[in-house]
Formats: structure tokens, sequence, C-alpha cells
């Protein structure tokens, strides 16, 4: 999710896409062709919700998201984890939302 959303919207202009996981994209398009969508039922889905919610610019949801994943109650460090996890998707949601604007000054 981190690395294929800005990579996205990178090459959204770009004829010679370059994608980084061909599995990832297409369960996401398909995702997003479904009219409706059920609750979670698997990480995979928690992941695709995340995403989407990552496309949109709505970071709290992305975070909430992955956050109620059972995963996290394993980890002893989970709060250093969650930590690392939030500032990394800080970093993506910016590099995703300034990559358009950044090409069409390059442009």
């Amino acid at each position: 999710m981190l690395l294929e959303v800005p990579n996205m919207t990178a090459n959204s202009h770009d004829v010679n896409r370059r994608v980084v996981n061909k599995n990832f994209r297409r369960y996401l398009e398909i995702s997003e062709r479904q009219t409706f969508t059920g609750p979670h039922k698997n990480i995979r889905d928690h992941i695709i919700t995340a995403t989407q919610a990552f496309k949109q610019r709505d970071l709290q949801k992305a975070f909430d998201v992955i956050k109620s994943l059972d995963m996290w109650r394993n980890l002893k460090n989970k709060d250093s984890v969650l930590e690392t996890l939030t500032a990394k998707i800080k970093e993506d949601t910016l590099r995703t939302y300034f990559f358009p604007y950044f090409l069409l000054a390059i442009l």
C-alpha cells in the first residue's frame, strides 16, 4: 500500500506505467469495481479498504482500519510500531498528494 499508491499517482500520466505489485493492484481494481462491500473478513480486505482511504487522502480512516487488525495485540512493542506506521502513512499521504502537482509543474 505504501509503495503502490504513490507509484500509481506518480505514473498516472505515463504510458509505460511501472507496477510494484501486480496482485495488489488487481485486488484494488476488483474492489473499486464493486458496488457494495461487506465487512472486513481478512487482512487483505482491511488493507484494500485502507488503501482506498489512502488514495482519497483520508489519513485517519486509513490508519484506523490498519490499527483495527487483530495482529497488533501479538506484538510486544505495539506502540512504537504503530507510531512508525503513522509517520510512514503521513509521509506517503503527502507524497501522494504532491505528485500530481509536482508533475504538472515540471511539464
